[in-house]
Parts: C-alpha cells; sequence; structure tokens
C-alpha cells in the first residue's frame, strides 16, 4: 500500500473513531451536568380565574436522585401555556434502605387568583423557591403530616 493511501486510511479511521465516540456520549446522556430524567405529572391545579396553572412534577434522575417541583404556567386567551416558571423544588423524601419510595406530599391552595399557597411537610428540604412569579404572590407553610 503506498504512502498516500495509508494516510487516508488513517484519516477516515481517525474520523470515524472521533464519530463513534461522539455517538457514546450522547446517547448516554450527555453530561454529569445534565442527566437524562424521567419527569412525570404528578397534579395540575388551576387558578380560580384560570389564568394559571400550577403543575407538580416528579423526576427520577440517572443516579437515583428524586426531586419533587412545582411550576407555574401563565395561560393564554386560548388556552395554551403563555409563560413557565419552576417556584418550587426539592428532594423527594422518604426513601429506605429496603427500596421503598414514597412521594412528597405537598398541598397546594389557590388563596385567590394571583395568590397561591404551597404546603409541604415539616423537615423537607426546599432546594429552591421563588415568593413572586408572574404576577402571582407564592405563600409557603411548613405542617405537620396532612389528614386524609
Amino acid at each position: 500500500m503506498s504512502a498516500i493511501a495509508r494516510v487516508l486510511v488513517g484519516a477516515f479511521a481517525l474520523v470515524g473513531v472521533a464519530y463513534v465516540a461522539l455517538m457514546l456520549f450522547f446517547f448516554s446522556g450527555g453530561t454529569a451536568q445534565n442527566p437524562v430524567c424521567l419527569t412525570y405529572p404528578v397534579m395540575e391545579v388551576a387558578s380560580p380565574d384560570g389564568a394559571y396553572r400550577a403543575t407538580v412534577e416528579n423526576s427520577s434522575c440517572k443516579g437515583g436522585e428524586l426531586w419533587t417541583s412545582v411550576d407555574l404556567l401563565q395561560v393564554t386567551s386560548a388556552g395554551v401555556g403563555k409563560e413557565f416558571e419552576r417556584i418550587f423544588e426539592s428532594p423527594s423524601a422518604s426513601r429506605s434502605d429496603a427500596g421503598s419510595y414514597s412521594p412528597l406530599q405537598l398541598r397546594l391552595t389557590w388563596l385567590s387568583a394571583t395568590e397561591l399557597q404551597i404546603r409541604y411537610p415539616r423537615g423537607t428540604k426546599v432546594s429552591s423557591r421563588t415568593e413572586i412569579a408572574g404576577g402571582v404572590r407564592v405563600a409557603y407553610v411548613e405542617t405537620d403530616a396532612f389528614a386524609p
């Protein structure tokens, strides 16, 4: 094989290895800063006038991280979401050594068209919470266990 053919084969082999490496990187979930998560809605509560919706979601990420979050969505006149903002986020509690899991119990109550109350169990490790979002005032209340 000539020297030019060896260089061309080597160059194509190098491009092939780089391509395979990139494919493995993207299909494995990217980087540790952006883990692949499975997110599912738990409940959605509309404001009294229907202008806003608060949505509770649970997320399960690679590495066993479990999160509960509340998102606030402003609704347009066509009933489609306009703006969305995460207003509450916390690691989901009650994971036992035996492998059982109990999601974080939240209670969302609209006190008026522009005031939302989020109640969560005492001792919850809250990682973020927003007091005002998109014209809605959010009140947080730590509480003992909820009655049925």
